[in-house]
């Protein structure tokens, strides 16, 4: 019995810690969110919004330099009604990913995630409205071949760095839903680009158009926070953003009130 009472003295509490986990995991196993939860606060929705722009730039940019620089470097054989590819200059242009995504490692710790965008954004507009400007005026095979290796170069960069930013954006409870939400906008650009490209428009018009999303996609940047060098998770934008309010708050907080202690013993607390 005086071991007992050493061990636990007069007014220690014992609890039953696997009934708490218990309740803990039945909640956060419940708790869910969705898209509507990224429009509950104003700032957060804000967010959401300029994001959504970005990565509907993303999408029919990226895919629409791919599409537009294979039918640029076609060479349609009259003799036989077939079309031939400049292979070569098909394959300069997909090299340049890799030093686009190389560059950007090496911009989005030092410029920073929106100024890496924005810039890529723009010169790769630059660079496709160039390509298409160029192939529309008859303008020699290795000017197109540079525009090209620009264009591909510029949006690798950019694309890599909206991906990098956007779960740095997002708060812990609704990260995978909003990610989701974003990443279907531009799947869905990325689907109408083709009709965009090769809808019977010149060369030059694509261009244009191409050019004035890529615009489009750089003021969107810039109405976005930065996050470099801020932490990642729920508070890390609190200053810009906000609280996040989800449909589940009730189990979203339920992990802060769980005691991982089996005993507590007033005389030590």
């Amino acid at each position: 019995e005086s071991r007992a009472m050493d061990l636990f003295p007069e007014g220690t509490r014992i609890r039953d810690v696997s009934e708490h986990q218990g309740e803990h995991e039945a909640r956060t196993s419940s708790s869910t969110s969705s898209a509507l939860d990224l429009f509950r606060h104003p700032k957060l929705g804000r967010t959401i919004f300029f994001l959504s722009m970005v990565w509907a730039g993303f999408g029919i940019l990226y895919y629409g330099t791919i599409i537009v620089t294979t039918v640029i470097f076609a060479e349609p054989q009259d003799a036989d009604d077939t079309v031939d590819f400049d292979y070569k200059a098909i394959f300069v242009s997909c090299t340049s990913e890799f030093l686009g995504l190389t560059i950007v490692i090496f911009t989005v710790d030092t410029w920073g995630r929106v100024p890496s965008q924005m810039c890529s954004y723009f010169l790769g507009g630059l660079c496709v409205w160039c390509l298409c400007f160029g192939s529309d005026q008859g303008w020699n095979s290795t000017l197109l071949v540079m525009a090209a290796f620009g264009a591909r170069l510029f949006f690798m960069s950019a694309s890599c760095v909206t991906w990098t930013c956007t779960p740095e954006l997002l708060p812990t409870e609704l990260r995978t839903t909003g990610h989701s939400v974003v990443n279907a906008v531009a799947r869905v650009t990325g689907a109408l680009s083709p009709f965009v490209v090769q809808g019977g428009l010149s060369d030059a018009a694509v261009g244009n158009i191409l050019g004035l999303v890529a615009l489009f996609t750089a003021f969107a940047v810039w109405m976005l926070p930065e996050t470099k060098g801020v932490a990642i998770g729920a508070d890390n934008m609190q200053g810009d953003i906000g609280e996040y309010p989800s449909s589940n708050n009730g189990a979203a907080s339920g992990a802060s009130v769980v005691q991982l202690k089996e005993v507590i013993n007033p005389g030590r607390e």
